[in-house]
């Protein structure tokens, strides 16, 4: 039998049309896979989202907390707490893409001064 693991972060962004072959697309995979870049892109979003998915949340990570791991896979709670994941991911990718996309613009600039 085939274990099934879990796709990371990773495994999605290299997997989207336009973003390989190119030097943006190679540069946002760079940041993408750059720890550093990673928790930059976390801290431009920090505090971020609105209240209430804030306390949702908070909700969830308490539940969470009451229920025992071997009853968690398959759980809706589980489900609940990877759709308010998806909302800090799809934040965090499209930071690092407007990160990786503005030092591009900056290398770009560079390169035409170096050039004059």
């Amino acid at each position: 039998m085939n274990a099934q693991r879990m796709p990371g972060p990773g495994d999605f962004w290299r997997s989207e049309p336009g973003f390989q072959g190119d030097p943006l697309g190679d540069l946002i995979e760079a940041f993408r896979n750059d720890p550093e870049k990673v928790a930059e892109a976390d801290e431009w979003n920090d505090g971020m989202q609105s209240g209430e998915h804030y306390s949702e949340l908070e909700r969830a990570m308490a539940d969470l907390h009451d229920v025992e791991p071997d009853r968690l896979i398959g759980s809706d709670l589980l489900t609940h707490l990877y759709r308010l994941a998806r909302v800090h991911g799809e934040a965090r990718k499209a930071r690092i893409e407007r990160m990786a996309r503005d030092a591009f613009g900056e290398r770009d600039y560079d390169d035409l001064e170096d050039a004059a």
